[in-house]
Order: structure tokens, then C-alpha cells, then sequence
């Protein structure tokens, strides 16, 4: 016999009719929209609504094309004619309904954003921060507190082993190979029929024990680590890895400086203060983290980063700004990298202190200046990964083209050398992504930190300018940036590469 839910719950104990309740809630709740892209997080203002109600309109529209166009193909397919005529009906039906339903939803959260904007403006005005649930008080000691102490391997140990699990029939395996040469192999200890992933993840953490800034006048540590430069240079493009394989060697090959090119995709130790871990490092380190542990680990970098910087801003000058920024720009790369963290510094000083102003005019105004310079990275960083594709597909060409013709040889080399250039400008527009987003955030968290007093956050905002205004000073200390070193490097051994002198 089916009973009604309201006779379960008379007949149930009193706690087991709640669990019951709960639990059809949740039955409930999981029949949302929300795996369409519909809804999402508390709507906190009319301007938030406002978006929903496109985005949810545009999501609904498409998923109603989508129905129109795929219901009567898959009808088709599986019950012929009659199928077909199904699913016309049913993708007519969902190509009305769907765009309706996503209107309907983008309403209601403009509504919900309506309702909730005095108490958006309350609340900023107070200067509180949302944290996920509610209105409050940011207050960094406290965060740290929390987070910084957590071994996120622990908190996620069953999210780890879960997705390890998943991948492991999903991964192709390399079949054990005969090659010429196993001196790369060796150096790297790894196998000939290790994975890319695992070929990173040996060459990070041997590189690391390596370098050289951890191994001051240890000639034989340093030549070790270019050979791992090298070894992992090779092994990890599959053209020259390829024919290592089979001849035990490669072709002339302009190899980029280890300490550098280390740098440019792991980042480097003199900046960790700073900057923290480079999410491109924290995935060396295991392919199989989770998500929700990648986002935990980059929360902790970005309140360890606000930590450093708080610290930092006690006690900095003019004098000492200029000391530490002359240190970390010692190199092209360290003084491009500088220059990235001097501009957010610089930035989000004068945000603040243009927030506190007359009606914040100038601080909206710089915001929405740091808004269009964050969509203009990320679209040089799409342009990038379409070159260095555009790059390799060259260079796989002209080393078969070369196997039949040695004359071709030369051009071979030349665009590998491109090739190889090219992935580095893509690196360094991941590093700038990686390391702008986090110290952004690190700084959001220093001059809203309720810990110490409105007096106290508007002196962070004058030295971080102070700061901000030093790094910015040793960006072109060098007479060449990086990129133009490393053309250089390239055309010294004779191999022009055509290199793009806007990166």
C-alpha cells in the first residue's frame, strides 16, 4: 500500500518524519535546472539579478535549439519514422518550453535581486564582505585561522581517491617501448613508458631539489638540473620525444636555459613569498587532485599571500620597496615578474584610497580600468594557445619533411625553435593570469581585513602604491625583456626563430 507523505509522517517517530521530510526535499531540489546552467548562488543585488535574468534567458534558448535539433535525430535512430515524428514533437515542445522556463527563472532572480539590494548597499556601505551565506565582516587573523592549518591531502583524501579511480580506465598507457637511449629516462627516473603526467611530476620535484638557488656553488647540482632542463624539454614535446625514441638522439635543438625555463612554468622560490605556489606547480605535484582541493590549496596561497603582504606593508619604505624589487628583478624574467605584481599593487592602492574619496568616483573608475586590463590577458592568453598550436603543427611538418630531405633540416630546427618560443609566451600568460588573480585577491583581503582599523586599511592602500610604484620602477632594468633573451639566445646559435615582439 502507497501512503500519503502526511500519513508517514503521523505514523513515523517525530525525528524519522523530519529525515523523511529532508529527504524529499532533496529529492525535490535535485529536479532543478541547475545542470542547464540555470540559477545558481543567492542573488545579492539588482545588478546580479539582472545578468541571471540574460543568463538564464540565453541558456534556455539554446537548450531549446538544442532539443529542436537533436530530439528528432535521436528519435530517428532509435525507433525509426515514428521516432522521427516523436521526437519532433517532444523537440517543439522543449524548444518552446525551455527558453520560457529560463525567462521564468532569470525573472524571478531580478525580483530576488530587487528585494535584496538595500541590504547589498547596507552592507557594503558598512564595508562587509558576502562570504558564501551571508553579510559579514571580513577579518583576515581569523580566516587563517581556520584554513592555513588544514592539510588539504587529509580533507580530501576521499575526493582524491575517487577521481584516481575514475581516471584509471581512462588513461592511456604508454606500451612498454625498445628505445635507443634511455639517458633522458634515467635522468628523470622514470620509465620509457611513463606517462606526460608522470614525466612533469618527476622532472618538478627532481628540478626542485636541483636548483640552483638551493644549491649555491654546487657546480655538479647545477649541471645536473640543465641536463633535467634538457631531458624534460625533449621528453615532454611528442615530435622530439618520438625520435628520441627511435634514434636515441635528437636533431640540433636549441635548448632554453634550465633556471629559466623552470622558472617560466613552475615560477620561482624568490618570489613564494609573494606570490605563493604557481597553480601550474600545484599541478606537477599529482594529476590526480581533485577540483574542490585545487580550489582549498589556491584559497590557502591567496591568505598565506595576504599574510606575507600584511607583514610586508608594516614596516615597508620607499628605500626598502626599491631593495627588494632590485633583488627579484636580478633577472629578465624576475623583472617582467615584477612588474606584474608591482601593477596589481599599485592598482588596488589607488582603488582603495579612490573608494574613500568624495562619492568613490575614482575608485569605480580604476575598477573598471582593472576589469578591461584582466579581459585584455586573457584574450592575448587565448591568442597565445592558438599560436603555439599553430607553432607545433609547423614543426611536426617540417620534421617529416625533413626525414626525406636533409636541405629541410635547417627549417626543421628554426621551427622547432619557434615552437619552443611560443610555449613559453603561453606559460608566461598563464603565470601573469595566475599570479594578477591571486594577488588581487590577497589584496581585497589586506584592505578589508576588519582585524585592524579604517586608519590602518587606508595606510595598507598608501604603501601598497609605495610598493606597487618600486616594482613598477625595475620592470625594464634589463636592456632586453625575456623574450627578446631568449630570441637572442636562438639567433647566436644560428636558428632566426620569427618570435613575436609584442608578447
Amino acid at each position: 500500500q502507497v501512503w500519503p507523505a502526511s500519513c508517514k509522517a503521523r505514523t513515523m517517530p517525530a525525528e524519522e518524519a523530519r529525515t523523511e521530510a529532508r529527504t524529499e526535499a532533496g529529492t525535490e531540489e535535485s529536479l532543478d535546472l541547475s545542470a542547464l546552467g540555470l540559477g545558481g548562488p543567492p542573488v545579492r543585488h539588482i545588478g546580479h539579478g539582472a545578468l541571471r535574468l540574460v543568463k538564464n534567458t540565453a541558456v534556455g534558448v539554446a537548450c531549446g535549439v538544442g532539443t529542436i535539433i537533436a530530439a528528432p535525430i535521436i528519435g530517428a535512430k532509435e525507433g525509426g519514422a515514428t521516432g522521427f515524428a516523436q521526437g519532433m514533437v517532444n523537440g517543439i515542445c522543449g524548444g518552446i518550453a525551455l527558453p520560457l522556463i529560463g525567462v521564468a527563472t532569470g525573472l524571478k532572480d531580478l525580483c530576488e535581486g530587487v528585494a535584496a539590494t538595500p541590504a547589498f548597499v547596507e552592507a557594503t556601505s558598512a564595508g562587509k564582505e558576502w562570504d558564501g551565506e551571508k553579510w559579514a565582516f571580513y577579518d583576515l587573523t581569523k580566516e587563517g585561522a581556520e584554513i592555513l592549518e588544514k592539510d588539504p591531502a587529509e580533507e580530501f583524501a576521499a575526493a582524491r581517491q575517487k577521481l584516481k579511480d575514475e581516471r584509471a580506465g581512462q588513461r592511456e598507457e604508454r606500451t612498454e617501448a625498445q628505445v635507443k637511449n634511455r639517458e633522458y629516462y634515467d635522468l628523470l627516473q622514470v620509465e620509457p613508458h611513463a606517462s606526460d603526467g608522470q614525466i612533469k611530476k618527476a622532472y618538478y620535484k627532481l628540478a626542485l631539489r636541483l636548483h640552483p638557488d638551493k644549491n649555491p656553488g654546487d657546480a655538479r647540482a647545477a649541471e645536473k638540473f640543465q641536463k633535467l632542463g634538457e631531458a624534460y624539454q625533449v621528453l615532454s614535446n611528442p615530435t622530439l620525444r618520438a625520435q628520441y625514441d627511435k634514434q636515441g638522439s635528437v636533431d640540433e635543438v636549441s635548448f632554453v636555459d634550465s633556471s629559466t625555463f623552470f622558472a617560466m612554468v613552475f615560477g620561482s622560490e624568490q618570489f613564494d613569498e609573494l606570490v605563493g605556489q604557481l597553480k601550474l606547480s600545484t599541478y606537477a605535484q599529482d594529476e590526480d587532485m581533485p577540483s574542490e582541493e585545487l580550489a582549498f590549496r589556491q584559497r590557502q596561497r591567496e591568505v598565506k599571500c595576504a599574510t606575507n603582504l600584511a607583514r610586508l606593508l608594516e614596516t615597508v619604505t620607499a628605500d626598502s620597496a626599491a631593495r627588494l624589487a632590485t633583488t627579484l628583478s636580478a633577472t629578465p624574467f624576475g623583472a617582467e615578474l615584477v612588474g606584474v605584481c608591482g601593477y596589481v599593487y599599485e592598482l588596488a592602492g589607488y582603488k582603495h584610497l579612490g573608494r574613500n574619496k568624495a562619492l568613490g568616483i575614482e575608485g569605480h573608475f580604476l575598477s573598471l580600468k582593472q576589469k578591461a586590463h584582466i579581459a585584455g590577458t586573457k584574450l592575448e592568453t587565448v591568442r597565445d594557445f592558438a599560436r603555439v598550436a599553430l607553432k607545433s603543427q609547423q614543426a611536426s611538418s617540417a620534421e617529416k619533411k625533413a626525414a626525406d630531405d636533409q636541405n629541410l633540416k635547417v627549417l626543421a630546427e628554426a621551427k622547432h625553435s619557434e615552437a619552443m618560443l611560443s610555449f613559453l609566451e603561453v606559460m608566461w600568460r598563464i603565470t601573469v593570469v595566475d599570479v594578477e588573480s591571486t594577488l588581487r585577491a590577497a589584496c581585497h583581503k589586506v584592505l578589508y581585513d576588519h582585524a585592524v582599523s579604517h586608519e590602518a586599511r587606508l595606510k595598507r592602500a598608501r604603501d601598497l602604491v609605495v610598493l606597487g610604484e618600486a616594482f613598477l620602477a625595475c620592470k625594464n632594468k634589463h636592456p632586453l625583456t625575456w623574450q627578446q633573451s631568449l630570441k637572442q639566445q636562438f639567433a647566436d646559435t644560428g636558428r632566426n626563430a620569427s618570435f613575436s615582439e609584442d608578447a
